[in-house]
């Protein structure tokens, strides 16, 4: 499943890439609506991913229900309270799904709270901010700060806990029926980890 998570995670940046800073106006192509749906895409793919969900809790229906509501939020309260919400949801996935992300070992947390939470910080700090840092410089585009931390850092970082074998980021599945049940609509080929001899081959293909 991580070839799917990596699928999306291109499709996101390239998508973000081209429509929110190559094209004059991002609006012609439902940027951020699309973007948004995207991403909490990946997400859904995430917690599918280290779930280890014998009953299919986290079943499609909840997938599609998680990609296309933040775009009404979105609409609702903008982008900036969402990303926000977005991280609270996930925090709540974690505490209220049964073993949701229970495949991340402690040093997968600890790494990746390391990389996200200045990442937020620093997003507070713009969004609240936003009239002072323009005050001291129009010119200055304060927003790459986070777009470097966010999709470079923190992006990176999940991309490394999720290819890694099982070990130290990430711990195996209990049993073959957790491993089917936790893949993209229950059903997914055997697991092909970086170690691999097959990982080149079918890379982008794996569970």
């Amino acid at each position: 499943m991580y070839g799917r998570i990596l699928w999306l995670q291109f499709a996101v940046q390239a998508y973000t890439g081209i429509g929110g800073h190559a094209l004059p106006n991002p609006r012609m192509i439902c940027n951020q609506e699309v973007s948004i749906s995207i991403t909490f895409g990946m997400l859904f793919l995430l917690v599918k991913f280290t779930t280890e969900d014998p009953n299919n809790v986290i079943s499609l229906h909840a997938g599609t229900a998680l990609c296309l509501t933040p775009v009404l939020l979105y609409f609702t309260i903008g982008l900036m309270p969402l990303i926000f919400m977005s991280f609270i949801a996930a925090v709540l996935i974690g505490t209220s799904v049964k073993a949701a992300f229970g495949r991340f070992t402690p040093a997968a947390n600890k790494i990746l709270l390391a990389v996200f939470l200045p990442t937020m910080g620093v997003l507070a700090l713009e969004t609240v901010g936003c009239a002072a840092l323009q005050g001291i410089a129009r010119n200055v585009p304060w927003h790459l700060a986070f777009d470097l931390m966010f999709w470079q850092v923190v992006g990176s970082t999940v991309d490394v806990v999720i290819m890694s074998p099982p070990g130290k980021f990430l711990k195996p599945w209990s049993t073959p029926k957790a491993r089917r049940a936790s893949t993209f609509l229950g059903y997914g080929p055997t697991p092909v980890h970086a170690d691999s001899p097959a990982a080149g081959k079918a890379f982008f293909n794996a569970d």
